[in-house]
């Protein structure tokens, strides 16, 4: 990974921890994902971490970083979702998704180099009982879309 990603990947966390060590009573969770994404098609999988009650119970932020693999190429992605939690009765939650994410890109031909790209990320998900799955679809030039599933651990 060249240092402007490593630089970028540190201000993206360091901004997002900044700003929840400003609010009180927050709550975190870690948990583990993993999925496929389409353009390039490769199998990712990675953790993140799942921060809560920064505005009210429902609002959730979640830094994630994950690697992918396949299609003659390595990436690796540094991202913040913001959802917004809707429940649904019977222990489901839907939700919406906006994020930024900064992915990296280790072409395994030497001659195709490698590359940084950022871009938005929007979509949704639905979880039941810490698992959740999610649908997002990227804008700029990142995978098209992302299937994941995650479960996130004491919550």
């Amino acid at each position: 990974m060249n240092r402007s990603v490593f630089t970028l990947a540190v201000f993206i966390f360091g901004f997002t921890f900044a700003f929840v060590g400003t609010t009180s009573a927050i709550e975190y969770a870690f948990g583990l994902r993993g999925g496929f994404t389409s353009d390039p098609d490769q199998f990712i999988g990675g953790g993140h971490i799942r921060i809560m009650d920064l505005i009210d119970d429902q609002f959730v932020l979640e830094p994630a970083v994950v690697a992918g693999f396949g299609d003659d190429i390595t990436t690796f992605r540094a991202s913040v979702f913001a959802s917004y939690r809707f429940d649904v009765g019977t222990d489901f939650l839907i939700y919406p998704i906006a994020g930024i994410s900064l992915w990296h890109y280790d072409f395994d031909e030497s001659f195709d180099g490698d590359g940084n790209e950022v871009g938005l990320d929007l979509g949704g998900g639905i979880e039941y009982n810490n698992f959740a799955l999610e649908l997002t679809l990227g804008l700029g030039d990142i995978p098209d879309f992302m299937i994941v599933a995650s479960y996130t651990f004491g919550i």
